[in-house]
């Protein structure tokens, strides 16, 4: 929940593809901290289509990967020339 006010409740929630790849769930930890640590409602929900959203991810958080290393600026401004260098005039 987010900014509840009295009488109102705001609740966010994000979708995606499950990670395929153990670089796109190092990914997914460096970026979303909590991603992978769904509210015990949610797991232990009535509704089976909410458990099978949910189910998976404190399996994933618990996977070994190698540790995720977000672009330097150094790299994206080595991208940045390079694409500069090969534009056709």
């Amino acid at each position: 929940m987010f900014n509840g006010t009295k009488g109102r409740r705001y609740l966010a929630l994000k979708f995606a593809a499950p990670p395929i790849t153990d670089k796109q769930l190092a990914s997914l930890r460096h970026y979303t901290k909590h991603m992978f640590e769904p509210a015990d409602k949610l797991l232990k929900s009535d509704n089976p289509n909410i458990r099978r959203m949910v189910e998976d991810l404190p399996r994933l958080d618990a996977k070994k990967v190698p540790a995720f290393v977000p672009f330097s600026d150094d790299y994206k401004a080595s991208l940045y020339h390079r694409r500069e260098e090969n534009k056709i005039n």
